[in-house]
């Protein structure tokens, strides 16, 4: 029994066999070539022109592919330099992996929960810094909060020094 590649050697010539392969490598290696985090949540489904087009499950994804995009293509060039790869391109596709659509949607609807209990806390936590006159209450990052705080306090020890 003949392999595939011998059967698809009587068609093409070795030069495309070779393209071919250096392509299906890069699609195979992408979690090599990003990392676990990105590869969960990404994926290449074409390569055109030497633009790699990249789908991912949510703009925040696309966001960090964008901020890596540089070490992103120097790795593919390093690993797939007669590729010539120079360009990505990033879209948004909601389902990456049927596999793991189920763990996903558990996920997201946990973090919804999530976010509607924060939201909730600090509607109540600024409802009552506004009854007990709290200048704060309104903010509702806490590290931030914090500086001004801080800052406050400076303040009002750099003038009880004078």
């Amino acid at each position: 029994m003949k392999k595939v590649g011998d059967l698809l050697g009587v068609f093409f010539d070795d030069e495309i066999l070779k393209t071919a392969k250096g392509y299906s490598a890069v699609f195979t290696s992408w979690r090599n070539i990003v990392g676990e985090r990105l590869a969960a949540h990404s994926r290449i489904v074409e390569l055109e022109k030497a633009v790699l087009v990249i789908e991912a499950d949510h703009p925040g994804w696309i966001q960090l592919l964008q901020l890596e995009q540089a070490k992103i293509l120097e790795n593919v060039k390093r690993m797939f330099p007669d590729l010539e790869i120079n360009a990505m391109s990033m879209r948004l596709v909601r389902n990456i992996s049927s596999v793991n659509d189920k763990k996903k949607e558990s996920r997201n609807n946990s973090l919804e929960n999530l976010e509607i209990q924060k939201s909730r806390v600090a509607e109540i936590t600024q409802s009552q810094n506004q009854k007990t006159g709290d200048p704060y209450g309104q903010i509702t990052d806490d590290s931030f909060k914090e500086i001004l705080k801080r800052l406050e306090q400076s303040i009002k020890d750099k003038n009880n020094n004078r």
